[in-house]
């Protein structure tokens, strides 16, 4: 027998000090096998009780135990789950115990923050970190009153920083109604219109409009804004506070309304400024929009030839037109018309007239035609006259020859629209005049005079478009007048039609064959 004793031992089933081990035994007693199923994982996973070779010396302690007998039913059963309950409560005590032993516990402190709060603020790190103090700890502690007694004193630094300005909204955030207007009122109304237009601190300054709780803040924001509203206005990041001001405190921002009106070269003039001002004539309540329009009207020459404010006219005009305000449209053209030949070879004031063109009443546009015309005494004139008086008969049409006249006098009593039509941007100017110019006797005369001059105009690369505008008006000329005739049933509108109808031909048949014919020799067909 082997020195263990283990084979011929009236205890076949052993469990040593290293924990439970399987069965050695070739019994099929069932006792056993329930109390392994009972068991299940814990008994598998354990080291079993190993076979010491008869060489070895090593002596083992063995503590044997008895079986339980298969008849002692439930009560066994419960004895068993109590005593597996302790093996797995002593395993995971020990475990607990070996865990702590490889990897001990790290200790957690508190970040040393004091006196460091302003540096912390400007990295993004610590300015996580502050914030997060911000929301752990109610306002009025130890904490929270470190970080803030810390932050006052450069509160409008701190707020115009890349990461700062984030700490300083979380702090308008959690204070309480009466320190944050102490905040707003003693630490940051002197500084808040830099902080406005820094390109962090505007978003800060946006938040807090966005959020004012009581009118007293109201007052001090506005108040504060006020001081500066031109460098806010004329500054990329101060418009958006400026429209924020609009879009929030509607009622409270008649300092911007007056800075317009007072200052309206200035602002409009200016890139980020016109802008803004576009946007005060979009959200200006209806006492105050008089007063701006009245504004702009005043310097309406030197605004449409500005590269910016010719945007403010512009704006100011379709804004008129869609208010039904035509006679603000009609005040505008008024003004057009003593400059009309120095702002439609501007290049930002052509634009301008455009607008204006489309948009005034009809009689203002005949009245615009005159200007262009100005100084005409062409005998067509009085010929379109006795046409339409139905003296056909006496009348002869006679169109003197271009080329016995010297270049530089074909167009002396036209100079107004010969500088227009061929300028590069007073063109753009005619072309408009042909479209919307309702059929008038201005109208014919145009059609003549740029009939007259067609030849020089298609030496332009923009010739061609002229023409085509020129045919377009005369087939309107034609057409009203054919309709006219019939619609009446007048003989003498039907002869007047008729009568119109042939002197355009004329017109027609003399620019395009005698007169380029003989003003243009030789005529470069590319050019056409």
């Amino acid at each position: 027998m082997p020195k263990n004793g283990l084979k011929g031992s009236n205890y076949p089933w052993v469990f040593p000090d290293d924990g439970w081990s399987t069965m050695r035994s070739s019994s099929t007693s069932s006792p056993l096998r329930e109390l392994a199923s009972f068991l299940g994982p814990k008994i598998c996973a354990a080291p079993s009780t190993r076979h010491l070779h008869h060489g070895h010396h090593q002596q083992r302690v063995k503590i044997r135990v008895p079986l339980v007998p298969s008849c002692s039913g439930e009560s066994n059963r419960a004895t068993l789950a109590s005593s597996e309950r302790k093996h797995t409560a002593l395993a995971e005590g020990s475990a607990e115990l070996h865990r702590d032993a490889l990897f001990p516990p790290v200790p957690v402190e508190r970040p040393q923050y004091r006196g460091h709060v302003v540096e912390m603020a400007s990295d993004q790190h610590g300015c996580r970190e502050l914030q997060s103090v911000l929301e752990r700890y109610p306002y009025r502690s130890q904490e929270v009153q470190c970080v803030v007694n810390e932050l006052l004193p450069c509160l409008p630094q701190v707020m115009a920083s890349p990461y700062g300005n984030f700490l300083v909204q979380k702090l308008l955030e959690i204070a309480p109604d009466e320190d944050r207007l102490h905040m707003l009122s003693q630490h940051l109304s002197g500084s808040l219109c830099e902080v406005a237009v820094s390109p962090h601190g505007n978003y800060a300054v946006q938040k807090l409009i966005d959020s004012l709780r009581s009118r007293r803040e109201v007052e001090v924001v506005c108040a504060a804004l006020q001081r500066g509203v031109l460098m806010l206005m004329n500054d990329l990041n101060g418009g958006h506070v400026v429209q924020k001001l609009l879009q929030c405190l509607p009622q409270d921002v008649a300092f911007v309304y007056d800075a317009i009106v007072e200052k309206t070269i200035d602002l409009c003039n200016d890139k980020q400024g016109c802008c803004v001002v576009q946007k005060c004539m979009d959200s200006a309540p209806p006492e105050r929009l008089p007063q701006l329009q009245e504004a702009v009207l005043k310097h309406f020459l030197p605004l449409s030839m500005s590269p910016y404010g010719n945007y403010v006219v512009a704006h100011l005009i379709r804004n008129c037109d869609a208010m039904n305000q035509r006679h603000v449209v009609d005040r505008a053209a008024v003004c057009v018309g003593p400059a009309l030949k120095m702002l439609c070879t501007n290049k930002f004031a052509s634009n301008v007239v455009e607008i204006i063109l489309s948009l005034c009443s009809e009689e203002v546009k005949v009245q615009l035609c005159r200007s262009l015309l100005q100084g005409s005494n062409e005998k067509t004139v009085f010929l379109f006259q006795n046409k339409i008086l139905g003296n056909s008969q006496d009348v002869t049409f006679s169109s003197p020859s271009s080329s016995s006249l010297p270049q530089h006098m074909l167009h002396h009593d036209t100079s107004t629209l010969s500088a227009i039509a061929l300028n590069q941007f007073g063109n753009y100017v005619v072309q408009k005049m042909l479209s919307v110019l309702p059929v008038c006797t201005e109208l014919i005369q145009l059609v003549h005079h740029l009939h007259r001059m067609l030849p020089l105009l298609l030496d332009m690369n923009f010739g061609k478009r002229v023409e085509t505008k020129m045919d377009q008006a005369t087939a309107r000329i034609v057409q009203h007048y054919q309709q006219k005739g019939i619609a009446t049933g007048d003989m003498n509108n039907c002869n007047t039609a008729v009568g119109q109808t042939e002197v355009m031909r004329m017109f027609q048949l003399s620019t395009h064959t005698t007169d380029i014919a003989a003003m243009r020799q030789p005529a470069p067909e590319k050019n056409r």
